[in-house]
């Protein structure tokens, strides 16, 4: 469930490709949007990167800003 912290359970592969892009493009000044990471990754679905970005908020590895157009943020203790 979303917002629920899921401690202990480890990160995908795939999961930490997401993260690792969101964390270099955080990097660079912004977060990307859900369309930048599917075509980065070359997924036609805005499906398949949103799961892979909630599960790693679920886990604590990053942050959802509602209502903002870049939503994913690095958490400070993950930098």
């Amino acid at each position: 469930m979303v917002g629920e912290k899921r401690v202990g359970v480890e990160v995908t592969d795939a999961q930490l490709m997401v993260l690792t892009f969101v964390r270099a493009k955080c990097a660079e000044g912004c977060s990307p949007t859900l369309r930048e990471i599917m075509a980065h990754f070359g997924w036609r679905s805005t499906n398949a990167p949103r799961g892979h970005l909630y599960a790693l908020v679920d886990q604590g590895k990053l942050v959802h800003v509602p209502h903002t157009h870049r939503p994913w943020r690095v958490p400070k203790e993950s930098t």
